[in-house]
């Protein structure tokens, strides 16, 4: 009889060290992905606001193929004066030829209160196929071919601070 216990009580102990190995396992796995979906969350949230700046983008381009110079504002620009924003953006705004990106509201609280500027630059020599205005997101590159800055360059506290979040066109 007592061998029987101690069969049943091996049998027992075997199990219990199979569930805390698996309990082990699943918290590892939960430790790796749970800062992995943070950062894939968080990177959506700013492609959000780079969307919502496209409009702007065209914006500045049109009116410097027209006049030769980049809008002051939105209006200028022939935009709506109000600011676009979004679900995870405050506001989109233009300053002389400059989109700012202003992160807030529902963003992740990483997010909250950084901007993320594009900065329109002259192309040297545009063909054809090419506009004659190339743009830098945050720290990144200055564009290829750009002659010069259309407007006060200011990569926004956004790629200075958490480059991991911005696309990589936009990192020093």
């Amino acid at each position: 009889m007592s061998s029987r216990i101690a069969s049943i009580a091996r049998r027992v102990c075997i199990v219990l060290a199979c569930v805390l190995v698996a309990i082990f396992g699943l918290g590892m796995l939960a430790a790796i992905a749970i800062p992995a979906y943070r950062d894939f969350t968080i990177r959506s949230q700013v492609t959000e606001g780079l969307a919502l700046a496209q409009p702007l983008k065209t914006a500045v381009d049109a009116t410097f193929r027209t006049s030769g110079n980049v809008p002051a504002d939105l209006t200028a620009a022939g935009l709506p004066p109000d600011r676009p924003e979004g679900k995870y953006v405050d506001s989109v705004d233009l300053t002389d030829g400059r989109v700012d990106i202003r992160y807030g509201k529902a963003a992740d609280a990483a997010l909250a209160g950084r901007v993320l500027s594009l900065t329109p630059y002259a192309v040297d020599a545009p063909t054809a196929d090419e506009p004659p205005l190339a743009w830098r997101c945050g720290a990144g590159p200055e564009p290829v071919g750009a002659s010069r800055a259309l407007s006060e360059y200011r990569p926004g506290s956004l790629a200075l601070d958490l480059p991991r979040f911005v696309p990589s066109s936009c990192k020093p």
